[in-house]
């Protein structure tokens, strides 16, 4: 068996798409890149990706599924495989409640990253295959609500067969979330619960002057000595 592959889902090649295969590239993580039609926020057409995804790739032991253009790759293989769940499908998580912010008052207070963000998961296989089971086996579900909209909503009934990253220690959302965002030596690094993240999301805005800045910085007192 395999170990690990990121799997990219993406239109075009455009934004930071190049960089962050790179970048896993260069970490030693293997990358599969898919043509996409375009953009849809469907559960329906989001579960189905992850099935097909999981159909190719289900002799590899973790999977990343992940949104190319706007994301970043800080870290190597070792963190990658230590912070992937087993037991479950881990999806990233966002200060902001997207597309129905009247859901804030029904999801349970867990901090400020307690909302679903569905660009960024991770899982074995089998998790990912048993979490696409529960969600079409649930009351409510209609292929065609909005997946992070149906996905607060499961958070908001305290469903527990999937979790999110609600303290960034793997995928980092930057919407809300630059007070907290610093870099150590170059790593992403969460002040408000110390977590040092590998994949940060830029939510759909590259370039990020406030995120190269502070990466750079970062080294700069790297190569000063401090």
């Amino acid at each position: 068996m395999k170990d690990v592959i990121v799997s990219l889902r993406i239109s075009r090649v455009h934004g930071m798409l190049t960089e962050y295969v790179r970048r896993l590239s260069a970490s030693g993580i293997e990358v599969a890149i898919d043509p996409a039609s375009g953009q849809s926020f469907g559960i329906g057409e989001k579960l189905q990706g992850i099935r097909s995804t999981v159909d190719r790739f289900a002799g590899y032991e973790l999977l990343v599924l992940s949104d190319g253009w706007d994301v970043m790759f800080y870290g190597t293989k070792k963190l990658l495989m230590e912070k992937v769940p087993r037991d479950k499908v881990l999806w990233a998580a966002e200060k902001n409640c997207w597309p129905d912010a009247g859901m804030v008052r029904h999801i349970p207070d867990r901090g400020p990253w307690r909302f679903v963000n569905g660009g960024l998961l991770a899982g074995t296989p089998n998790a990912f295959l048993e979490m696409c089971d529960r969600i079409e086996a649930h009351p409510i579900y209609n292929p065609a609500l909005v997946d992070q909209g149906f996905m607060n909503f499961l958070l908001a009934q305290n469903e527990t067969f999937f979790e999110i990253d609600m303290k960034t220690n793997l995928f980092f959302c930057l919407h809300l979330g630059y007070d907290e965002l610093e870099f150590k030596n170059g790593r992403p690094f969460n002040s408000l619960y110390r977590t040092f993240p590998l994949f940060v999301h830029a939510n759909g805005h590259w370039p990020t002057e406030e995120l190269q800045h502070k990466y750079r910085e970062s080294l700069t007192w790297v190569h000063r000595g401090f």
